[in-house]
């Protein structure tokens, strides 16, 4: 199977920081050093998150310190240029707003907007008096503008994160009344939990619960029907009486307690046992039980319940 790793669109907002700082040093020559070193800085940054997704194979989400981190990357970016009125200095604002908006949620957004505000009137202050001359109020709409579309990208992001998370906890809810549900069929049976647990059915059943494939469905059937066609056959080497003795052996009982409950003799009950070593070539009344509880033909706590239960019908038809 090949995993699909799927970015968080939060790495795609981040990813314009360093593309930003990108194009001012291609379109100006008077970048610097430091915005150079920005450009390098958030890059990098940028590169260790996809690295992080692509080991994890998984989406994570907004994160605080990488949301802060990505502020003062703004701010630094906006005091490089807050005199300079070839570039607009609030050019990383928006996908930082949207970051905001992410990880703290609207009011964060609010007063984010309302921090903006105040940086575009003072860089506005400043190259109004400076002698380049004035910024025209279309800069002010543009840089608004964007802002408004990223919170929105933000806000839609967000809601579909929840419903994400819906759909998730829905589906590990059905996963869950799956896996009791087929738990509770096979235990009259003598097929524990732990028996599904081995042949992977848990595994089985997130997988279909996840992409609701219909051959998830059918691997799933067949291997319920291994496991159940397995118990059958197994379950036709033992008559009645071994099988009997077999389930009295998997509590721990020992012969001449068999022997009491079943009111026949030791003797009998270890020709019994020897018999049933013999056709599943074990060496041990231990090992035997571990082979039956492999075949799940006894299971823990069976008791006289489980010998007419597992038990009864088989043992009727073989009697018949």
């Amino acid at each position: 199977m090949v995993r699909v790793t799927k970015f968080s669109p939060v790495l795609w907002i981040r990813s314009v920081i360093p593309l930003a700082c990108l194009g001012v040093i291609g379109s100006t020559e008077d970048f610097g050093l430091p915005l150079m070193g920005l450009f390098l800085a958030s890059a990098v940054d940028v590169a260790i998150d996809i690295g992080s997704q692509l080991r994890a194979s998984t989406v994570s989400g907004a994160d605080r310190w990488t949301a802060l981190r990505d502020i003062v990357y703004a701010l630094i970016f906006y005091a490089l240029f807050l005199g300079n009125p070839g570039v607009p200095a609030l050019l990383l604002a928006p996908p930082v707003l949207a970051e905001v908006f992410l990880t703290f949620g609207a009011r964060g957004f609010i007063w984010a907007i309302g921090a903006e505000a105040l940086l575009l009137a003072l860089r506005m202050a400043t190259i109004n008096r400076g002698p380049e001359g004035w910024i025209h109020p279309g800069w002010a709409v543009g840089i608004a503008s964007a802002t408004l579309l990223m919170g929105l990208l933000g806000y839609t992001i967000a809601r579909l994160n929840e419903l994400q998370e819906g759909i998730n906890r829905q589906r590990h809810a059905l996963k869950e009344a799956l896996s009791e549900l087929l738990a509770t069929m096979m235990s009259p049976m003598g097929i524990e939990k732990s028996v599904l647990k081995q042949e992977q059915i848990r595994v089985l059943l997130e997988e279909l619960c996840q992409t609701a494939s219909r051959s998830k469905g059918e691997e799933a059937g067949r291997t319920l029907a291994r496991i159940i066609a397995r118990r059958q056959e197994a379950f036709q080497l033992f008559t009645p009486r071994e099988f009997e003795v077999l389930c009295l052996l998997s509590e721990n009982k020992s012969y001449r307690q068999i022997a009491q409950h079943l009111q026949i003799s030791e003797g009998t009950v270890r020709a019994h046992v020897a018999g049933m070593m013999r056709k599943t070539q074990v060496h041990s009344r231990e090992e035997l039980t571990v082979w039956a509880r492999k075949h799940c033909l006894v299971f823990r706590g069976q008791g006289d319940a489980g010998l007419e239960s597992a038990g009864g019908s088989d043992a009727a038809s073989q009697d018949s």
